[in-house]
């Protein structure tokens, strides 16, 4: 599960737009929390934009999907961490 979170105050959250996919995953980040299924092979590079019913649009945030260690990140959370690749 990715979880976008973001801060729009003259907009209510049920009216933002999510753009985003993660390379080599199935599924794509078209809500504040969408799921994805990736391959435990290799690392999945992924990102996404929001944007209002205005246009005005975040800027990207990109992201790395690391392999797990224990191959299972339901179970083991903490071998599987999501880090941002760059300041949003």
């Amino acid at each position: 599960m990715i979880t976008v979170i973001v801060s729009d105050p003259d907009t209510d959250h049920a009216n933002l737009t999510y753009t985003g996919e993660v390379i080599r995953c199935s599924g794509s980040i078209d809500a504040a929390r969408s799921t994805i299924s990736c391959p435990n092979d290799a690392p999945g590079a992924g990102a996404v934009i929001v944007s209002d019913p205005g246009w005005n649009e975040s800027a990207q945030v990109s992201f790395k999907i690391p392999v797990c260690e224990t191959g299972d990140c339901a179970t083991f959370p903490n071998k599987c961490s999501i880090e941002p690749t760059e300041e949003p």
